[in-house]
């Protein structure tokens, strides 16, 4: 088998295979195996007709289909080997001839990457505060998820609980579709719903109804509706009070399960947000460091392992779409309306992804950066805790593989003493 690389710009090859005759018989020899085992050839056992009897039951078309089947994927990755080459996207390949076997096969490779001055990146930690301010609202808003509610008379004011009957018309004065609700549940002055729409409640009773214009913001999520002018007619079916209950030892214990004290409790609350406010903090430090690492960086991403990458976003996006099903097609085609390109715009996301992996595959070696089989073993048997009874089996065989869920085991470890050299 001869074997030819050409260098190619932004870290690609181009791999030339030439599998001569004689050596694509042992090839041809596979895959008549493989399709007598598929296809009843008379006179042979499955998996036993040779070559010939295979080609006059299949015909030659179908034959080589599952010869290059056979010997595409075995010689690519023999040449691959030989050539000691770092693949990093799947094989774009050509068939130049079948007999002798000709192939190209364009690949990237892992790209150079040269991290630059990595020891002057710093992400400095900030002091955590929690104040009174912060547990007050958050003691506020605990009392009012254990409030009770007495029906009103009165005016509607902030803070009371209504249930309302509404409807949004056009211009034209048709009902707009997402603009119609019934019983529609909300707190006063919480502003779940469009700005200035709350505030046209304040001050109706249970029963009334109200006619009011609302222009949505020019930034609405829902683009047709963005920027205009609807009008909404109201009616409150129940407005109520709510009575907030006093912090206590009782209402304590009512909520927590244990008997403390209300110094206790709020002192316990308050190291609860910091807690939070530190793990908030790590993540947007871990970020603000990959994105330093990326940003020091000298790297080419390969066009072929950028296209794959966008491929990926494109599928993802598939799948999350169908779940909610939306068709693919018909999505493209309502962006496409809009002047807009999926694929361009995941182009950066793509790009992102692939510097942030090969910067930190660099670190990784320069560091000497790796997981042992104790971190792996510890890591591996806290994911499984996570797994349901019914599916340990078969993830424990995944596992078993060394590739998807373990690589990414391996991976989290790596990447977890990165953020420990540069964080702590």
């Amino acid at each position: 088998m001869q074997i030819t690389v050409t260098e190619q710009p932004k870290s690609e090859v181009l791999i030339k295979v030439e599998v001569a005759s004689e050596e694509l018989k042992q090839y041809e020899e596979q895959t008549a195996r493989n399709i007598s085992q598929q296809v009843e050839i008379k006179g042979y056992r499955k998996g036993q007709a040779p070559k010939l009897a295979v080609l006059t039951a299949v015909g030659p078309e179908r034959f080589n289909e599952e010869l290059l089947r056979v010997a595409l994927p075995m010689t690519y990755a023999k040449a691959v080997q030989e050539k000691e080459l770092r693949v990093v996207s799947r094989p774009e390949v050509k068939i130049i001839t079948n007999d002798p076997l000709v192939y190209e096969a364009r690949v990237a490779l892992l790209p150079k990457v040269n991290l630059g001055k990595i020891e002057n990146v710093t992400i400095p930690k900030k002091e955590i505060i929690v104040d009174d301010k912060e547990l007050e609202a958050l003691l506020e808003q605990l009392k009012k998820y254990r409030a009770t509610f007495t029906p009103i008379d009165r005016a509607i004011q902030k803070g009371d609980r209504v249930e309302i009957d509404f409807v949004g018309t056009d211009a034209e004065g048709k009902p707009v579709e997402n603009m119609t609700s019934k019983n529609h549940p909300l707190f006063v002055g919480e502003n779940t719903l469009i700005p200035g729409f709350e505030d046209h409640l304040i001050g109706m009773k249970v029963g009334e109804k109200k006619n009011f214009p609302i222009t949505f913001p020019k930034d609405y999520h829902h683009e047709p509706s963005a920027g205009k002018e609807f009008t909404f007619e109201v009616e409150v079916k129940k407005a109520e009070e709510p009575n907030l209950p006093e912090i206590t030892p009782e209402f304590i214990k009512e909520v927590t399960g244990r008997e403390q004290s209300v110094e206790e409790f709020k002192k316990n609350i308050k190291e609860d947000v910091r807690v939070q406010k530190e793990r908030e903090q790590r993540q947007q430090r871990e970020n603000e460091l990959l994105e330093k690492l990326v940003k020091e960086a000298k790297l080419e991403v390969p066009p072929s392992l950028l296209q794959e990458e966008i491929e990926y976003l494109m599928y993802d996006l598939q799948q999350m779409l169908q779940q909610k099903g939306i068709d693919m097609q018909k999505y493209e085609e309502h962006v496409q309306k809009k002047g807009r390109n999926l694929k361009k715009e995941y182009e950066e996301e793509a790009d992102k992804r692939i510097r942030v992996r090969l910067v930190l595959h660099q670190l990784f070696e320069e560091l000497n950066i790796s997981a042992t089989e104790e971190e792996i073993t510890q890591a591996v048997e806290s994911y499984m805790q996570s797994v349901p009874q019914e599916h340990r089996e078969q993830e424990q065989k995944a596992l078993s593989q060394k590739q998807g869920r373990y690589a990414q085991i391996v991976n989290n470890i790596k990447l977890d003493k990165v953020f420990a050299k540069f964080l702590e």
